[in-house]
């Protein structure tokens, strides 16, 4: 057994697990079957998948609304449901132990892509380079089963850094999340903790705690999804609504006075849970007021305020491109682009007829 006391033996301990998981004598490995803690955390990880299984199969079948978040959601769940199934493979099918150790590599490393894109939709050209480090470390592991450690263990940093940008964007960007929200963020951060853990643990005992505390988490996040079906149910906009002026002027507020278009993650849905209004609500609202859909109105009010700013004779020592990431645009091309679009001329020569005509 591995003792972690002493801050003489720390950096040896750690030495000496990698050297025991190349040798595949940790639970990765390939150990004496039939042992009695097999069955157990066999027992566990059953336990795990099929409250992942169910949880799938409620959100495709039980929850018939289309949204991007709710694909997101089922794709984060089958992330866990690889993660978890990885001891599935190991002692059911141990002749394909190394794919399984693979999968589930696969499957701890898209966690954190995954639960960002639940929070921010990305644009379609946005997410492949999210997985390049799951699917580079899925090869290697499949090719390479020595580093399997190393790959595991950087699922670590990826995760915390996922992690820090949604905290980040919660505080600095107004990304709102609900109380659904804090608990599903609560429940895979619990569950990557223990797979961390897991990597570090000096007993098979241990190993097989650490997936039943992982059952368990997922089990009662199940349990409240059931309970709460509508937390996850798309706005589906009613017969005969009605546009209440409170909620006009509450948008109008946020986008001309507050200025939200500034965010250069603004989205639909993300406006929406910020100032409380239902999505589809909004939608209508805007294309009463501003004549346009939310994300052409965005950009348009975006092109406003730098032709304001292009008007001031101080705007000639400012670079145009600055101006374009301040009110929200997220790369040069995207503002010359729009700006384009909305004028018929470029910011410079919008710049010089406003100057001299």
């Amino acid at each position: 057994m591995i003792h972690f006391c002493g801050e003489n033996h720390s950096l040896s301990s750690l030495v000496e697990i990698i050297r025991l998981f190349i040798k595949k004598k940790l639970p990765f490995g390939n150990r004496e079957k039939n042992h009695p803690m097999d069955l157990i955390l066999t027992g566990f990880s059953g336990m795990a998948l099929m409250a992942c299984l169910f949880a799938i199969l409620y959100l495709l079948v039980g929850i018939e609304e289309k949204s991007d978040k709710k694909v997101w959601l089922v794709l984060l769940i089958v992330a866990v449901w690889l993660r978890i199934g990885k001891s599935f493979f190991y002692f059911l099918l141990p002749h394909i132990s190394d794919y399984g150790v693979a999968l589930g590599f696969l499957g701890y490393a898209s966690m954190g892509p995954l639960l960002l894109f639940y929070f921010r939709t990305p644009k379609r050209s946005q997410w492949l380079p999210h997985f390049i480090f799951p699917l580079a470390g899925t090869l290697s592991i499949i090719f390479y089963r020595e580093y399997a450690i190393y790959w595991y263990a950087s699922c670590s940093l990826s995760f915390v850094a996922y992690f820090s940008y949604l905290i980040y964007c919660q505080k600095q960007q107004g990304l709102a999340f609900t109380s659904w929200d804090n608990q599903l963020l609560a429940t895979i951060i619990s569950i990557s903790v223990i797979f961390l853990s897991q990597l570090f643990l000096p007993t098979l005992s241990l190993y097989v705690a650490g997936t039943g505390a992982a059952s368990l988490v997922i089990s009662i996040w199940f349990v409240l999804l059931l309970k709460n079906p509508k937390r996850l149910k798309v706005e589906v906009k009613p017969k005969g609504y009605q546009l209440d002026q409170t909620q006009i002027q509450t948008i109008k507020r946020a986008l001309l006075e507050e200025k939200f278009y500034r965010n250069p993650e603004l989205t639909l849905q993300g406006f929406a849970r910020q100032i409380e209004i239902p999505s589809y609500l909004i939608s209508a609202i805007v294309k009463q007021e501003f004549g346009r859909s939310f994300p052409k109105t965005i950009n348009h009010l975006r092109i406003e305020e730098v032709k304001d700013t292009l008007q001031e004779p101080s705007s000639l020592q400012l670079k145009v491109e600055a101006l374009g990431y301040d009110v929200g645009f997220s790369s040069p091309s995207s503002f010359y682009a729009a700006f384009k679009k909305e004028t018929g001329q470029s910011p410079r020569l919008y710049q010089k007829n406003m100057m001299y005509h």
